[in-house]
């Protein structure tokens, strides 16, 4: 270390912890020094944060990384050729487990190959890719075409018009290239201080989304503010695909289908109840037959495998509904059945029985046997959650259970 700071003079400096390089020159010659300096190592391994002179954007060198901390396992050759644009980076296809264990998947593929890799056929588009990674585009479509060769097959195909399609060779590498990387970022964060913060993806229910995700988040924020999660809105199916794809690394969602890749942690049971506006005749009474509602119009709540739910609470109870309107939208049903339009099940009880429109929704338990719901943590069956995700998960744990406690007594 101390070979390397005289080399690279007064503008660069390095604690116990971290090194920070404040030129473009710099870190050239850090590669250089590296290079040089690890008995033939081709390989920099930096740990902490990488940023410009001038107060502008950082330079962010590792797509894992926070805003405020950038973890960087990369080779020499692609350091060098982050700080300017205008260079023709080109990440070599060395070896990084021969002389000095460097860092690599597999003889003549780099973990920037895969990088550049999992990037473009995120974002669709070499380019854009590069502009994320703050790398030169040619960078990209070298390091590609280097991993293309590599594995003797082709990865994408590419369309002037429409940019990158992933073949079906590109779909299998990027489920596997996800997995690696996600493996190389939890091994770091094992032993990290800072575990807790980067990027977090995660996904939650569409309708449980706008009851859960608000005190989560607060709660996220408050504990862990270096801790960046992203969350997208998916159904059941969604869910499990974009775990087993590892887009995601945990969910709040509902166990209507089930998957053995995808383990289900249940936090909450949610029993189906019929929803009618408080004028209906039957509103008042305790339960609801659903033969009682046969002729009626139903309304129904139309996502990806709850509308198999939903209608098999009818056939497996000798029922065949009257439908009358299908929507995706949650407030939807419960707006058109205030309004009078019909009936609808449902389990997710919310804690405000007003609609969108100002009306009421009364909801009434149904007399039938019909399957409950649970709210459940979904995550892979296979391997233990990330330091990240069970933070996640914690917090998700204590506010659907308070939620819960809330709920007991409005059925």
């Amino acid at each position: 270390m101390r070979r390397v700071r005289r080399r690279l003079g007064p503008n660069v400096w390095a604690g116990s912890s971290h090194k920070q390089l404040t030129t473009a020159a710099a870190a050239h010659q850090l590669s250089r020094c590296c290079r040089r300096s690890a008995s033939g190592k081709h390989i920099c391994n930096v740990i902490g944060t990488m940023r410009s002179h001038n107060p502008g954007k950082p330079r962010v060198l590792n797509p894992w990384a926070s805003a405020s901390r950038k973890l960087c396992i990369m080779d020499a050759d692609a350091l060098q050729a982050r700080p300017r644009r205008n260079m023709m980076a080109t990440p070599p296809a060395y070896d990084p487990w021969q002389a000095g264990g460097s860092m690599v998947v597999t003889p003549g593929i780099s973990i920037a190959q895969l990088i550049y890799f999992v990037h473009a056929a995120e974002q669709g588009s070499m380019t854009a890719a590069a502009d994320e990674l703050f790398v030169a585009q040619s960078a990209v479509s070298t390091a590609i075409g280097q991993l293309e060769a590599r594995l003797g097959t082709q990865l994408f195909i590419r369309r002037r018009a429409k940019g990158l399609e992933l073949t079906a060779d590109g779909q299998e590498l990027l489920v596997r290239a996800r997995h690696i990387l996600t493996s190389i970022r939890d091994a770091v964060d094992s032993v990290s201080p800072d575990a807790l913060s980067g990027v977090l993806k995660t996904a939650c229910f569409k309708t449980l989304a706008p009851f859960h995700l608000p005190p989560i988040w607060a709660r996220l924020a408050g504990r862990h503010p270096q801790l960046h999660a992203q969350v997208t809105e998916l159904d059941c199916p969604e869910t499990l695909t974009a775990l087993k794809e590892r887009r995601i690394d945990v969910a709040l969602t509902y166990d209507i289908t089930s998957d053995p890749a995808v383990h289900y942690e249940a936090l909450q049971q949610r029993p189906a109840y019929i929803g009618v506006s408080p004028d209906h005749p039957l509103a008042s009474r305790p339960m609801i037959s659903l033969h009682e509602l046969a002729d009626e119009p139903f309304i129904l709540l139309n996502l990806p495998a709850s509308r198999e739910y939903f209608l098999n609470a009818f056939a497996s109870n000798g029922v065949t509904p009257r439908i009358a309107f299908e929507f995706e939208s949650f407030e939807t049903v419960r707006g058109m059945v205030a309004g009078g339009h019909g009936y609808t099940i449902l389990n997710q009880v919310p804690s405000n029985e007003l609609t969108y429109t100002g009306l009421p929704i009364a909801a009434v338990p149904i007399m039938e046997p019909v399957r409950a719901l649970h709210v459940v943590l979904a995550y892979r069956a296979d391997e233990p959650m990330t330091a990240k995700a069970r933070a996640f998960a914690a917090i998700a744990r204590e506010v659907v259970t308070e939620g819960a406690h809330e709920t007991s007594g409005r059925r």
